[in-house]
């Protein structure tokens, strides 16, 4: 059984806030405030490295309601956030390695197929650091952050894919 260790990585003026909603999360608070989603998810992928990770996953915050779509019916059944991930890790053991692999919010649910390829991935990311070699996430206003990061995965042939069977609610 895969064992996700979990940590909230928050602004200092959000930390009072989140530790009154969550006591007992362990915490880590950014050292620099207000410098974009980029800062933060480098931040996150730094840590992670740090810890001799071969993976992480980073979720936004605003983030609720995990389900797992089951194949060739329309129903979904609510599943707790750490199993959502635990399952879709399984999953992506079977698939080829990629840089980045996401689960999609329930409005952008499309595809019919259980693992979309080289698409883009938002919110609820798989970093596999292994693949992920010196890509960085870069302010990218044209494109944002998530497509210009994806983009750099799929040009540099580390690739990445959606987890079709998961989504959540934002």
């Amino acid at each position: 059984v895969l064992a996700l260790a979990t940590y909230l990585i928050v602004e200092a003026f959000d930390e009072p806030a989140y530790r009154g909603a969550y006591p007992r999360a362990a915490r880590i608070v950014l050292p620099d405030q207000d410098r974009g989603i980029a800062y933060a998810r480098n931040f996150c992928l730094d840590k992670a490295a740090s810890w001799d990770c071969d993976a992480c996953w980073i979720l936004d915050d605003d983030l609720f309601d995990f389900t797992r779509r089951e194949p060739n019916k329309r129903t979904r059944e609510l599943v707790l956030a750490p199993d959502a991930l635990r399952q879709a890790e399984e999953q992506l053991a079977t698939h080829p390695p990629v840089a980045l692999a996401g689960i999609p919010a329930a409005w952008n649910q499309k595809a019919p197929e259980s693992i979309s390829d080289n698409v883009n991935v938002y919110c609820c990311i798989h970093y596999r650091l292994d693949r992920l070699g010196s890509l960085r996430y870069r302010d990218s206003l044209r494109l944002g952050e998530d497509t210009d990061m994806a983009l750099q995965a799929i040009t540099t042939g580390a690739g990445t894919c959606r987890l079709n069977d998961f989504d959540y609610q934002m």
